[in-house]
């Protein structure tokens, strides 16, 4: 009878103890995702102005400063003719339909 209580009380402590550790996780990770796209926001608000306003030499410049502040996160800037600024990676179908002038939103 002894035995019985405590497996009783170790299945509910574990039910009890997942019942927290589950939606913890899962907030967790949404809050891992959201800050990646906050960041990545902030990232391309800087470099948008960028693009209209200063020459294409600069915007190499500027583009190399944000990568050395942030090397886990690099950034790169899609020209008009295909010419990429920054880390050099392939194009996603995102960079094709924009470069096409669609959206893919």
């Amino acid at each position: 009878m002894r035995l019985r209580v405590i497996l009783l009380v170790l299945a509910i402590s574990s039910l009890i103890l997942v019942s927290f550790m589950l939606p913890l996780a899962l907030l967790l990770r949404t809050f891992a995702a959201d800050s990646a796209v906050s960041g990545a926001t902030i990232r391309a608000q800087f470099i948008a102005p960028l693009l209209a306003t200063v020459s294409s030499k600069d915007l190499q410049i500027s583009v190399e400063r944000v990568n050395q502040q942030n090397p886990s996160e690099p950034v790169t800037v899609f020209l008009p003719g295909g010419r990429q600024l920054g880390v050099h990676v392939p194009q996603s179908s995102g960079v094709r339909l924009a470069a096409r002038g669609k959206s893919f939103s």
